[in-house]
């Protein structure tokens, strides 16, 4: 999957795919201001599209730090 500036994150089945795609396949943390390797635009974009990731977590009241930790043990 790509990302890009029309992405967005309106469900929990895209918001696991986002989170498992920054964490194993970007290898980056869901914190994109601690990734000095990213340009300022990926910065922004995976900015925003954890917020929306975490906005449909919790309005489905899942903890997206669980989903985090569950890919991070993959």
């Amino acid at each position: 999957m790509t990302y890009n500036n029309d992405s967005h994150i309106e469900t929990l089945d895209q918001a696991k795919a986002f989170l498992d795609y920054i964490i194993n396949e970007r290898e980056i943390s869901i914190l994109p201001e601690e990734n000095e390797n990213l340009t300022v635009k990926d910065l922004h974009l995976f900015d925003r599209l954890t917020e929306e990731a975490q906005s449909v977590c919790e309005r489905e009241g899942v903890d997206l730090l669980e989903i985090v930790a569950s890919l991070v043990k993959k």
